[in-house]
Order: structure tokens, then sequence, then C-alpha cells
């Protein structure tokens, strides 16, 4: 395997790193919120048995269920948020490396910036065809 071919194949870990880092937020997010849903239908809590039955409501599972709801996805979010970037800085660690080797940068550049490859050769950023220009 010659050295263009090794650094090459790291470009796959910042693949697979971005889509884990985006699998474990939207699983963070889904747990959360089912947690605080269970939370919910658990906070009624009955006593006693027979004729004498009493319901009460456990007041400290519903500020459990909705700080859950809140914060949960908000950590969520600066968990990628924080992944990303340690994702950022070891791809402009790539760019680096590929320009001392002098390798090119097309399929990084593309892949994770939102760039397109004109015909002659530069980057413009891509748009959606529905948008309103003026």
């Amino acid at each position: 395997m010659t050295e263009k071919e090794v650094i090459c194949n790291y470009d796959e870990y910042l693949r697979k790193a971005k889509t884990i880092a985006k699998t474990v937020c939207g699983i963070m997010i889904v747990l959360s919120i089912a947690f605080a849903i269970f939370m919910f239908a658990t906070c009624l809590e009955t006593q006693g048995s027979g004729y004498y039955v009493k319901t009460e409501t456990n007041v400290v599972k519903i500020v459990y269920g909705v700080l859950l709801l809140i914060f949960g996805p908000l950590i969520s979010y600066i968990n990628y948020f924080l992944n990303m970037a340690l994702v950022g800085a070891a791809l402009d660690l790539k760019y680096i490396r590929n320009g001392l080797y002098k390798i090119e940068n097309a399929d990084l550049i593309t892949e994770f910036n939102n760039l397109e490859k004109t015909a002659i050769g530069e980057y413009e950023e891509k748009t959606d065809n529905n948008q309103i220009t003026e």
C-alpha cells in the first residue's frame, strides 16, 4: 500500500465519525423524550388496598420529566456540536497533511463543506433550486 493510499484511507474515519455523531445525537434525543414520557406516565401512585384506595401524584417524577424533556435534547445538541467541532479540527489537520503530501482535497471539500465543483474547477456553495434569489 502506498503512502497516498494510507493517507486517503483515513478519510473514511472522518465520514464514520460524522455519521456516528449524528446517530448518537438522534438516539439521545429519542431516549430523553421517551424517558420523559415514561416519567409522566408513572407519576400516579396508588396507596392502600380494597375499598380504601387513594391515588396521589408524584410531583418529583413530573419535575424530572419536564427537566428531561427540556434539557435532554439541549444536551444532545451540545454534544453533537462538540463532536462536530472535533471532527472539524481533524478535518483541518487532514487538509494540511494533504497539502503537504500534494493530495487533492476535492472529495473532502465537497462532502464536508457543502460545496460543488463547477465546470471551471472552482468551488461554489450548493443552493436550493426552489429558493427565490434577487
